[in-house]
């Protein structure tokens, strides 16, 4: 009850104090006001896409980068070569 209370007294002074700013500025102010507020509103989305596909791409990246061979040494890789090559024959 007394955080509901709490709620409704911050929004009265918040609209208090943009009632008190809006009167002072000039029309052409408060549309450029306006005009940023909607373009940064229309950024989020974009935004949270960009953040959303480099995590799953990061995700999937990890996930293939775990199933690669490694090879530490060149003779190594010939003897494997050579394994394959005899198995074929």
């Amino acid at each position: 009850m007394i955080r509901r209370i709490l709620i409704v007294l911050a929004m009265l002074v918040v609209a208090a104090i943009l009632w008190r700013v809006l009167g002072v500025l000039s029309p052409d102010a408060l549309g450029l006001a306006v005009g940023v507020l909607f373009g940064v509103l229309a950024g989020l989305p974009t935004a949270v896409l960009v953040l959303a596909s480099s995590r799953n791409a990061e995700l999937h990246r990890n996930r293939y980068i775990v199933l690669q061979p490694q090879i530490d040494d060149v003779d190594d890789l010939i003897d494997r070569c050579n394994r394959i090559e005899a198995s074929y024959e």
